[in-house]
């Protein structure tokens, strides 16, 4: 009889699973509840597992959101898998685009605390709204995080790359981000995979860099003291200082030193966050002199107000904002741009003779090699510099 029941005992097929179901309990207190084996116990049975539903300020917005949690939780379950033996990050059924929120906030506050440059905050929202259009294409703007994995990724590589047909370069700035954006989810517990890991870079070619001609140039400043002397005096500071945009809308009038010649790019400016000061050439003291004329010394030297000096600076894209209304109504070559004016001095003081070492230090480059890539190649050099210089 005994041997009976354990023959009929072992004919009894064993339930992996018991779906997944909303439990809505007391005082709105909700929860997705299921049962899998644990295969791990000597005495294998079902055991419940149970995923609290946040609370939302619209019920019916709350039961959507509980069933697609059911329906993520139950497809994972049909599919063979068990917590037990391959568990998900803990919070890894939290939308996507509220983590996408929640992390632009902290990077926001870490450009407050001045440990982060306003063009990375630009340059991450720009990366996760491409990002939050794409899903939006194909159907998925309210992912879990847990569908944040190597095929998606990489499938937005592809879109970025191919569909949007750009540069290797800008391929690479997307998987870069997307790398630190994963680390951030496994950090927070939304992913427990990278989901960028093994991913390659693509080759990129040499960086094209568009030098402004003589003509060009000179015909861009006489428009700007005519029409934008302000203005004038933000890209006389990139062309002649070799400044950047984002270190010019921090600076101060107090950071000029027109005696002495000098612009103090204090370490809160700085790209490096170092201390570090440049030459005012005497092509730039003009300019300097008139738009500092009656300002005061907590001043911002470009502001909100038509970037004259006062209290509240202008933002860093406004200098390229600038920009492209200037080629617009100058009808400039679309190559050029705002940065042209830095590649444009740096280049033209190369080959005005200035020694390389000369012109690393004003551009405030690390090494020699970086500003030596601001020359471009040449077609060969004239017999003249090189006749009877070698003897034999």
């Amino acid at each position: 009889m005994e041997s009976s029941q354990n023959n009929t005992t072992s004919r009894i097929p064993i339930v992996d699973f018991v779906p997944a179901e909303i439990k809505k309990g007391k005082q709105g207190n909700w929860r997705i509840e299921y049962y899998v084996v644990d295969p791990t116990s000597n005495f294998p049975n079902l055991k419940r597992i149970q995923h609290r539903v946040r609370p939302m300020a619209n019920q019916r917005e709350r039961e959507r959101f509980a069933k697609r949690m059911c329906y993520e939780i139950n497809r994972k379950l049909e599919r063979g898998w068990n917590k037990f033996i391959e568990d998900e990050a803990s919070n890894s059924f939290v939308l996507l685009k509220d983590v996408i929120k929640k992390y632009l906030k902290e990077i926001e506050k870490q450009v407050k605390d001045n440990s982060l440059r306003e063009d990375t905050l630009r340059a991450y929202r720009s990366y996760l709204s491409n990002l939050e259009k794409y899903l939006k294409t194909r159907d998925q703007q309210d992912m879990f995080c847990l569908k944040f994995n190597r095929q998606l990724v990489g499938s937005f590589l592809d879109h970025i790359y191919f569909d949007r047909n750009n540069s290797p370069r800008t391929y690479n700035n997307y998987l870069g981000f997307l790398n630190i954006f994963s680390k951030y989810m496994i950090r927070k517990d939304h992913i427990n995979v990278n989901p960028v890991a093994g991913l390659q870079k693509k080759q990129k070619g040499e960086k094209k860099r568009t030098v402004i001609s003589d003509k060009d140039l000179k015909e861009i400043f006489d428009y700007l003291k005519l029409n934008d002397q302000p203005y004038s005096v933000a890209c006389a500071m990139m062309y002649f200082g070799l400044i950047r945009r984002t270190e010019m809308s921090k600076m101060l009038v107090s950071d000029i030193s027109l005696s002495k010649r000098l612009i103090l790019v204090r370490p809160e400016v700085s790209k490096n966050g170092n201390s570090q000061t440049v030459t005012i050439l005497e092509e730039l003291l003009p300019y300097l002199i008139n738009h500092l004329n009656g300002a005061h010394n907590s001043d911002f030297l470009f502001s909100q107000n038509r970037m004259h000096p006062g209290i509240k600076r202008t933002k860093p894209k406004f200098f390229s904002d600038q920009w492209t209304r200037l080629k617009k109504k100058m009808d400039l070559p679309s190559q050029y741009h705002l940065y042209s004016l830095k590649d444009t001095g740096i280049t033209n003081l190369l080959r005005a003779g200035v020694p390389a070492i000369h012109v690393r230090d004003h551009a405030r480059h690390s090494d020699i090699a970086m500003t030596q890539k601001y020359t471009p190649m040449s077609g060969g050099v004239s017999g003249e510099f090189l006749d009877g210089k070698l003897k034999m």
